[in-house]
C-alpha cells in the first residue's frame, strides 16, 4: 500500500510539474506517466485496475466538490435553458440520431435499438475533471466556462437516466413504454433532488454547531458524500443528488449571511429560562458560516479534488488493453467521428441563435471529452451480452481519442484565438460581474466612515471572494500594500491616512477593490492585473502623494496570486514585500502640506 501510495503521488507530482513545464494537461499528462509505469512495475497498479468502479464512486464526490463550489443558484438560474438544452434536449437527441444513423455506418453487426442507445449514452457522458483541468489554463469568458462546465456536470444525469432505466432493461428484454419512462424520469429526477436535500438540511444544522474551520470542510465533504451514496444505493442519480446537496448547502448559508449582516439586532427571547426556546434561537442567531465560507472551503476541496482526479485517471491508465482496442479501431474511429459531427451539430445553431461569438462553438464542442463515468456505465453492461467486450473496447477508445485528441485541438484552438478570447472576455464580464459583487457588497459589507474604505475583517472577506473568482475564472489577481508609518501623538498619521485612502479612491479602477489592513495599512485588490500592472498603479499613486507632500511617508508592497494561495497566505506575502523604511529619518523631513 505504501508503494502504491508513492506511485501516486510521484505521478501527480510529474505531472504538475509536466503541465507546468510542456503545457500538456493534467489529465493527459497523468494517463502517460500512469501507462509507463504500468509497463515497469505491472504489480504496481493491479488493485486500482481491478476495483475501479469502487474508486470512482469514491472519488466522484471529491472531484465534483471544487466545480459545485464554484457554481451558484443564480448562475444555475441564470442559464437554464442552456443547461436544458445542452445537457437534456441536445443529449436526448443525439443518442436517438446516433442510433439511426449507426446501423448504416456499421451494416455488418446486427445491433437492436436498444443497443445502440446503450453504446451512445455511454458516450453521451462527458467529463468536467478534464473539461475544467483544461479552462483553467486559459483566460476565457466566464459566461463560455459555465457553459461548458456546467454542461459537463448535468448532462451526466440525462446519459445515466437514459443507460440504466431505458437501454438496460431494452437489453435485457424488459418492456419500455413512453409513458413509463416519463414515470421513471420524473421519479428519478424528483428523488434525487430529494435526497440531496435532505443531505443538504443535516449539513446546514451541522455546521450550525460546529464552527471549527476543519471540522466544517469535513462537513461540507460528508454531505456531498452522503447524498451521492444514498442516492445510488436507491438506483437513483447520485451526481444530481450531489450537485441539489451542494449548491442548495450554499445557497441557504449565503442568504443566511446576507440577512444577518443587514439587521444584526436579534429580538428578544419570548422565555429566556425555557432550554428548546433558547438552542432555537442561539441556532437562528448563529450563521452557519462566516462570510468568507465556500470560498475559503473550495481551495482545500480544490488539493483534495486534484488528488482525487490522479487516482481516477491512473486507475483508467490500468484499464488499457491496446491489443483489443486495436483489433476494433475501425469501429471506434466510426463512432468517434459521429459523435463529434453530431454534437457540433447542435452546438453551432445554438451559438447561433444566441448571438454568441461564433469562436465559442469549436470550445463548447471540443468540451465534449469522456471520462471514467463512460467506463463505469460500460462496465455494466450484463455478462451475457453479446458485443459487451466491443461496446467496453469503443467506450475506451474514445475515452483516450477525446482526451487527447480534444485537449490538443482546444489548446491549438484557443492559443491561435487568444485575442479574440480576450476581447470577448472584456465584452461580456465587466459589467454583470461588477453589479454582481456591488449587490453583495451593498449587503454585507461595511466601510471606514472617515476614510470611507471597507474595515479590516470586510477587507479580508472580499480578497477570499476575488480569490475565488481569480481562480474559477483563471484570471489574474494581484495586491497592493500601502503603510503610513507609526501612529504619531500629533495625530498627522490619522491626517496621512486619511488623505492616503482619498489618492486610491482617485488612482484605482471601478473593478479594484480597497480596504483596510491594520490601523494603518490599505490594501488593494487588483482584479485581472498582474504585478507589472500593479506597480504602474503603484507609481500613479506616488506621483498624487507627491503633489501634496505625502510621499515621503509611504511605503508600498506588491505581491501576484499564485495557485494555491489563501486569502492569508496573500496578504503575508503582500505584507513581506513592504520596502524598507527608516521611519524616524522620514518623519523628521519636512512635509509642505502639513506645515
Amino acid at each position: 500500500m505504501i508503494i502504491l501510495l508513492t506511485s501516486v503521488l510521484l505521478i501527480i507530482l510529474l505531472s504538475r510539474v509536466t503541465e507546468e513545464v510542456v503545457k500538456i494537461p493534467f489529465a493527459l499528462a497523468l494517463i502517460i506517466f500512469s501507462y509507463l509505469l504500468r509497463l515497469t512495475f505491472p504489480e504496481i497498479f493491479i488493485s486500482l485496475g481491478a476495483n475501479f468502479d469502487e474508486i470512482l464512486h469514491l472519488m466522484l464526490p471529491l472531484i465534483l466538490l471544487p466545480d459545485l463550489l464554484g457554481l451558484t443558484v443564480e448562475e444555475v438560474r441564470r442559464h437554464v435553458w442552456v443547461f436544458l438544452y445542452l445537457a437534456v434536449i441536445a443529449v436526448a437527441a443525439s443518442i436517438g440520431i446516433a442510433t439511426g444513423i449507426t446501423p448504416y455506418l456499421l451494416p455488418d453487426y446486427g445491433f437492436t435499438a436498444g443497443m445502440l442507445i446503450a453504446l451512445f449514452a455511454m458516450l453521451m457522458a462527458t467529463d468536467a475533471i478534464t473539461v475544467s483541468s483544461l479552462f483553467s489554463r486559459f483566460t476565457l469568458p466566464s459566461k463560455l466556462k459555465i457553459y461548458a462546465e456546467g454542461e459537463s456536470l448535468f448532462n451526466d444525469v440525462t446519459a445515466l437516466i437514459i443507460f440504466y432505466f431505458i437501454a438496460l432493461p431494452l437489453l435485457t428484454g424488459g418492456d419500455v413504454t413512453l409513458a413509463g419512462i416519463n414515470i421513471v424520469v420524473f421519479e428519478v429526477l424528483t428523488y434525487s433532488v430529494v435526497v440531496g436535500l435532505v443531505a443538504c438540511g443535516l449539513g446546514y444544522f451541522a455546521l450550525k454547531m460546529i464552527k471549527n474551520p476543519v471540522e466544517q470542510f469535513i462537513i461540507i465533504y460528508l454531505v456531498a458524500i452522503l447524498s451521492f451514496v444514498l442516492a445510488e444505493h436507491w438506483h437513483l442519480s447520485g451526481i444530481l443528488a450531489t450537485v441539489a446537496a451542494i449548491i442548495g448547502l450554499k445557497y441557504i448559508t449565503t442568504r443566511e449571511i446576507v440577512a444577518y449582516s443587514i439587521d444584526k439586532s436579534a429580538t428578544p427571547i419570548k422565555d429566556p429560562n425555557s432550554y428548546y426556546e433558547l438552542v432555537i434561537e442561539l441556532i437562528k442567531r448563529v450563521p452557519a458560516l462566516t462570510p468568507r465560507g465556500f470560498i475559503a472551503y473550495k481551495q482545500e476541496a480544490h488539493y483534495l479534488g486534484l488528488f482525487a482526479n490522479a487516482v481516477v485517471f491512473i486507475s483508467m491508465a490500468n484499464l488499457l488493453d491496446f491489443n483489443r482496442i486495436l483489433t476494433y479501431w475501425p469501429e471506434i474511429l466510426v463512432v468517434f467521428i459521429l459523435i463529434t459531427l453530431i454534437r457540433a451539430l447542435f452546438v453551432f445553431p445554438f451559438i447561433t441563435l444566441t448571438s454568441l461569438p461564433k469562436r465559442w462553438a469549436a470550445v463548447l464542442t471540443l468540451a465534449g471529452m469522456k471520462g471514467g463515468l463512460a467506463i463505469i456505465m460500460a462496465h455494466s453492461l450484463p455478462e451475457t451480452f453479446a458485443y459487451r467486450e466491443m461496446f467496453e473496447a469503443i467506450v475506451i477508445g474514445n475515452v483516450l481519442l477525446s482526451i487527447f485528441l480534444y485537449s490538443f485541438l482546444m489548446m491549438a484552438y484557443l492559443h491561435y484565438h487568444h485575442e479574440g478570447f480576450e476581447n470577448d472576455r472584456r465584452e461580456q464580464d465587466p459589467e454583470p460581474d461588477l453589479e454582481e459583487l456591488a449587490r453583495q457588497f451593498q449587503q454585507i459589507v461595511e466601510k471606514n466612515p472617515i476614510t470611507h474604505l471597507y474595515i479590516p475583517s470586510v477587507f479580508e472577506e472580499i480578497v477570499g471572494n476575488e480569490i475565488g473568482r481569480a481562480t474559477r475564472y483563471g484570471m489574474e489577481l494581484s495586491m497592493v500594500m500601502l503603510d503610513t508609518g507609526p501612529k504619531k501623538e500629533d495625530g498627522s498619521s490619522s491626517k496621512d491616512l486619511a488623505t492616503l485612502a482619498e489618492i486610491v479612491g482617485d488612482e484605482t479602477r471601478a473593478s479594484d477593490l480597497s480596504g483596510h489592513h491594520g490601523s494603518r495599512g490599505i490594501g488593494i485588490v487588483t482584479t485581472n492585473t498582474n504585478a507589472d500592472g500593479a506597480m504602474i498603479l503603484v507609481r500613479r499613486i506616488q506621483d498624487h502623494a507627491k503633489k501634496v507632500g505625502l510621499a515621503n511617508r509611504v511605503r508600498f508592497g506588491i505581491s501576484d496570486l499564485a495557485q494555491g494561495d489563501t486569502t492569508e497566505i496573500l496578504i503575508e506575502k503582500t505584507l513581506a514585500s513592504l520596502e524598507e523604511v527608516d521611519w524616524s529619518q522620514r518623519t523628521e523631513e519636512t512635509d509642505p502640506s502639513m506645515a
